[in-house]
């Protein structure tokens, strides 16, 4: 009876909290605030916490320095990846135009000039002996493409290179030399000079040094 007294004594929960309970149905109930008073938890009023604010704009620092290195890093993964391809390429190009110089016959590698080495020009830049088109590489000419016949040395498995004379192991064809062994085909000593504009680098460009070897079967 004294408990039952003392319940009734004290105010609602709405009175003391601001909260109180809602309910059309035996076994569900809502939990709502009327909104006038600020709620009370616990014997303390409730509040957004202090740090919030701050934490927020750190959240907001953070992000507004990951984004940049995120960015990095994404345009540094585009850019290896070109130059994985580019090589890619570039080898394919000069492997296809030293097998062309292998088989041909008749080649004089002393004269640059030569009807059958303008053609191996064409076909590693443009893929195609007209020299038509687009190169396989933007910024990539005939000009770089580099054509060097080598001689094998005589009771040796070195190679030298095969020099233009009057010497019968010369690869001049036109007077007693004859074809070399081997042609190399590169975008001489410096390579090919791939641009890569990398932000905040000193990096203008990176040299890709291609280079072929391939044994002469054309006589």
């Amino acid at each position: 009876m004294a408990a039952h007294q003392e319940n009734a004594a004290k105010p609602p929960l709405k009175a003391q909290t601001g909260w109180s309970f809602e309910t059309d149905h035996p076994v569900r109930a809502f939990l709502t605030f009327d909104g006038a008073s600020t709620p009370r938890i616990l014997g303390g009023e409730y509040a957004r916490p202090a740090k919030f604010s701050s934490q927020r704009g750190q959240a907001l620092v953070e992000v507004a320095i990951q984004i940049p290195l995120m960015l990095a890093l994404l345009f540094g993964a585009v850019e290896i990846g070109r130059v994985f391809y580019t090589y890619h390429a570039l080898n394919k190009a000069l492997r296809g135009g030293a097998g062309l110089a292998a088989r041909a016959v008749n080649v004089n590698y002393c004269d640059t000039s030569d009807l059958t080495l303008t053609d191996v020009r064409n076909f590693v830049v443009f893929g195609n002996l007209q020299g038509e088109g687009n190169p396989i590489v933007p910024g990539l000419t005939a000009d770089m493409v580099q054509i060097l016949p080598e001689r094998s040395i005589s009771d040796s498995t070195g190679i030298s290179e095969c020099v233009c004379t009057e010497d019968t192991d010369s690869c001049d064809v036109t007077a007693t030399g004859r074809a070399p062994d081997f042609v190399v085909l590169n975008f001489g000593p410096d390579g090919f000079p791939l641009r890569i504009p990398f932000p905040f680098s000193t990096i203008s460009s990176v040299n890709l040094r291609v280079s072929v070897r391939m044994p002469v079967t054309g006589s």
